[in-house]
């Protein structure tokens, strides 16, 4: 299992896009204005809120995409 890990840490410590790459498809909404991850909202909020943290499930204009452990992460 160690020996997994370690390479798929390697290599993806080689490609250097991976760890200096740029903002793509939804990274800007859902990481840098994402409330709940920037902190501005309390991490308990992130059960309940949508993936993009500015709607509540509840509520009708959230989409109703819920990823709480990749807005964790």
């Amino acid at each position: 299992m160690a020996l997994v890990f370690a390479a798929a840490f390697a290599l993806y410590a080689w490609s250097g896009e991976s760890l200096a790459g740029a903002w793509i498809l939804d990274d800007k909404g859902t990481i840098t204005m994402n409330p709940v991850v920037k902190g501005e909202l309390p991490w308990s909020e992130v059960w309940r809120r949508d993936f993009w943290g500015h709607d509540a499930l509840a509520s009708p204009e959230s989409h109703k995409s819920w990823r709480p452990l990749c807005s964790i992460t």
